[in-house]
């Protein structure tokens, strides 16, 4: 199985929404710094799925497209190997309450190191 496969979902939250509702109420929650809250929780399906909640405060479509593509690849590239043997569901929540400025000029290192933490904290709870 190689590493893209294991990012694309079984099925889509949309088909059911009780299972978007299911990660805020029951699962984890992250906060990083005052910009992000990042919740999850096990899946049985041995898929990892991901959501955004991404408003057009934040930004473009080619910033909030960003977001989206650093967070899929932070999950790839740190969490493959958790993600082999359990499912998971993330809820990626982007804050609307930072100025509109601090996304355009948020760098990829700068969102890795942030979300460091957050594999900590993932691998404690698994």
């Amino acid at each position: 199985m190689t590493s893209s496969t294991v990012l694309k979902a079984q099925k889509k939250f949309t088909e059911k929404p009780l299972d978007f509702k299911n990660i805020r109420f029951n699962g984890y929650r992250f906060d990083i710094g005052s910009w992000l809250v990042v919740y999850w929780i096990k899946n049985d399906l041995k898929k990892v799925r991901i959501v955004w909640n991404l408003n057009r405060k934040i930004g473009s479509a080619p910033i909030r497209n960003r977001m989206k593509r650093w967070s899929r690849e932070f999950l790839r590239k740190n969490l493959n190997d958790i993600t082999k043997n359990h499912g998971l569901d993330f809820n990626f929540a982007f804050k609307t309450n930072v100025e509109k400025v601090f996304y355009k000029d948020l760098r990829h290192g700068d969102f890795d190191s942030d979300l460091k933490n957050l594999e900590k904290r993932i691998r404690k709870s698994i």
